[in-house]
């Protein structure tokens, strides 16, 4: 569903569940420091639950992609905000809200509840979870698209494929 998205408008995805590959996170960081030095900005846009495993998720994967584009040739990356910006853009406190999404009950065990990440989020959030299919596929798309415009021209990048590139791309042909 997200790469209904992306992929017409040749925005790369990742999809990470739990720890990332790290062969995914090397393929994306290479591909992000082919970027910085051409000189074109990088945004990185994440879409992930609402709870404290889908925010640590996304801290993880923003340290391991700049972990890793250091090694591979970027350098210091100490000062990663000035040449790069990560945003969280689902699923956010605010969407749960708007929505009126379901939230599950969620209480940590007791290996768990000694994380840091954990104790962090049931003191600013509480005792919820709410995962990122408690959107609809539509609901999903347009707010990807509705973030995707504010750097691409939507509209006419997807009118420029046909709609049987799109099908044969979804086949894997």
């Amino acid at each position: 569903m997200i790469t209904d998205v992306t992929w017409p408008l040749q925005i790369p995805a990742l999809f990470v569940s739990g720890d990332a590959s790290k062969t995914a996170i090397m393929k994306a960081a290479k591909r992000l420091n082919e970027q910085l030095l051409a000189s074109q900005p990088v945004k990185i846009l994440y879409c992930g639950d609402f709870d404290c495993e889908g925010k640590n998720i996304f801290e993880k994967l923003r340290d391991d992609l700049f972990l890793y584009m250091s090694k591979i040739g970027h350098g210091d990356c100490s000062n990663r905000e000035d040449y790069m910006s990560v945003e969280k853009i689902m699923l956010t406190q605010e969407q749960y809200e708007q929505y009126d999404l379901l939230s599950i009950e969620w209480f940590p065990n007791l290996k768990h509840a000694d994380k840091a990440y954990v104790r962090r989020w049931l003191a600013e959030v509480g005792p919820i979870k709410v995962e990122l299919d408690a959107l609809s596929v539509r609901q999903i798309q347009d707010i990807l698209r509705d973030r995707l415009s504010e750097y691409v021209d939507t509209d006419q990048d997807i009118e420029a494929l046909s709609r049987a590139e799109v099908e044969r791309w979804k086949r894997g042909d």
